[in-house]
């Protein structure tokens, strides 16, 4: 019986000690430990006393210890794009459950981030979105996703217009020490020299991108939306054919699975044919979004606006009219919605 006990005693404090473990999910494994943060590398303590230096740019996400189980749902919903489902389980969070500083930030983090979200996509005011946002920075700036978060004020500060303030916050993304997140900031203030009307300028961030050797899935993922960011500079700058064959090439190429990509990829080639005179082409390469990839938020309402000017061309006015309601039903807040009125 003493034996029993004995045992029952050391698989309850086994069992107490995988409790109280954090655990970070990498691309690659899933370790537990007691976490400390930084922007760049979370320190993993782990059960055998061991410490694990995890660079940022590996991690998928943490799970603290003592935080709420709706926790795991915010980051399913995240994950699957579901922002709104995401606030909704938020809010049924009490501020007396948040009782370490960790699990505060994270739940911080998610309510910002989903609301800057939803904001992009033309369902929510861009100014509330970056108050947000920039609160968090400010407040947490040793959270692991701070360099998200950067990103993310500066993708808000160019939906507002305000090109000049949003270079600062990519610069900040760009000085991470690795070659993916170098290539992801360029992606951006190339991405935003495009909406400033600056093609020729956007050209060279993109070909520093497409110069890199870096190999990997994330290196990888930036260099595919510098061809598309590439094509689209080809395209305004007077070379649509060449732009035209590059997004058709990547179109072929792409999982049909990979749906955010080809609704990019899709807008990109209707602009391109728009530019070489195609506007009938361009029309159906812009219901392709409407079709098929309007769970793309941002995407669908830049497709709507093209939508609605091609049709006008080409004297399918109801058609026109249609489009332009959706715009501004649904996507009041985009900045494609404003260009449309102005």
């Amino acid at each position: 019986m003493k034996h029993k006990a004995i045992c029952g005693m050391a698989l309850w404090l086994a069992a107490v000690a995988v409790q109280a473990d954090d655990v970070v999910k990498t691309l690659k494994a899933t370790i537990p430990g007691r976490v400390t943060l930084s922007p760049t590398e979370v320190t993993v303590e782990t059960p055998a006393a061991t410490i694990e230096r995890v660079p940022v740019n590996e991690i998928e996400w943490i799970a603290f210890e003592g935080e709420p189980l709706e926790m795991k749902t915010v980051r399913s919903e995240v994950a699957k794009g579901l922002y709104e489902a995401a606030l909704k389980t938020l809010e049924k969070l009490k501020p007396e459950r948040l009782t370490r500083p960790e699990v505060r930030q994270e739940v911080e983090f998610y309510r910002a981030y989903c609301t800057a979200r939803l904001a992009l996509a033309g369902s929510g005011e861009i100014v509330p979105a970056g108050k947000l946002m920039t609160a968090f920075v400010r407040d947490y700036p040793q959270s692991h996703h701070t360099l998200e978060a950067y990103q993310m004020v500066g993708d808000l500060l160019v939906a507002m217009g305000e090109y000049a303030r949003a270079r600062p916050y990519y610069e900040k993304v760009a000085a991470a020490p690795w070659p993916d997140y170098k290539m992801r900031a360029s992606v951006c203030v190339g991405q935003a020299l495009l909406a400033e009307d600056k093609p020729a300028e956007a050209l060279k961030y993109f070909d520093a991108v497409l110069q890199q050797k870096v190999e990997g899935p994330l290196a990888d993922a930036q260099r595919r939306l510098a061809i598309l960011g590439k094509a689209r500079c080809l395209a305004e700058t007077g070379q649509a054919a060449v732009a035209i064959k590059a997004l058709e090439t990547q179109i072929a190429r792409a999982p049909a699975d990979d749906v955010g990509y080809l609704a990019q990829a899709y807008n990109a080639l209707g602009v391109a044919l728009l530019k070489d005179n195609r506007p009938r082409e361009a029309m159906f390469a812009f219901l392709h979004v409407d079709a098929l990839y309007s769970a793309n938020r941002e995407a669908h309402a830049e497709a709507l606006y093209h939508l609605a000017r091609v049709c006008r061309e080409l004297r399918k006015l109801d058609r026109a009219r249609e489009f332009e309601t959706t715009l501004k039903e649904q996507y009041a807040e985009s900045r494609w919605n404003r260009q449309a009125t102005q």
